[in-house]
């Protein structure tokens, strides 16, 4: 008889998600198998956590939430900052003495690099990992956000709101990279 991984179990749990659908409520066999179960103690998890404290599954409930709260609003500013900056053509034309259609050059930069980028970013955190790119494009978002608004000319501004396109869609890009058996995406509990 082969012997079994301590944290390894002997059923494949993820062609038994396949076949019978990914909500295991089978005492038994959670019992006979050395399996994790949801606090019901019925309920088998899927995929199974490891006993490191750093592994996703394992955190807090705090900790899950505080994490989708962040990736969600940062995955909706970029959108939101876009479109804002639809409004303000026509000052930002007065401000500067230019035609608004001049001005919201600036405008489709911004909505260009929120698609181009994406490619990079997924690329960037497959090598980097997804947090420091994360953090650190969010900090540049910050950090053009900041620009624009003390932007002194429209060429300034304009490539301000251009590289904010740019840095602004970072949590849309990481999200693109989280796999389907992650805790956000498809064990995210909230108990």
């Amino acid at each position: 008889m082969e012997k079994v991984a301590p944290n390894k179990p002997a059923v494949d749990l993820e062609a038994v998600g396949e076949r019978e659908g990914y909500v295991l409520n089978d005492a038994t066999l959670a019992q006979d198998q050395g399996l994790k179960t949801a606090a019901d103690g019925q309920t088998i998890l899927i995929p199974q956590p490891s006993d490191s404290p750093n592994d996703p599954l394992n955190w807090t409930p705090f900790r899950k939430h505080l994490i989708l709260i962040i990736i969600s609003c940062t995955a909706f500013l970029p959108d939101y900052g876009s479109a804002t900056g639809a409004v303000t053509l026509v000052p930002q034309g007065e401000e500067w003495n230019m035609d608004p259609n001049v001005v919201n050059h600036s405008q489709v930069g911004n909505v260009f690099m929120l698609g181009a980028a994406g490619p990079i970013i997924v690329a960037l955190s497959a090598y980097f990992g997804r947090f420091p790119i994360l953090f650190w494009w969010a900090l540049l978002a910050l950090a053009t956000a900041v620009w624009c608004a003390a932007a002194q000319s429209f060429e300034s501004f304009m490539a301000a709101r251009i590289l904010n396109g740019f840095f602004s869609t970072v949590a849309q890009g990481v999200r693109l990279q989280v796999h389907p058996n992650s805790p956000i995406s498809l064990n995210f509990s909230w108990a």
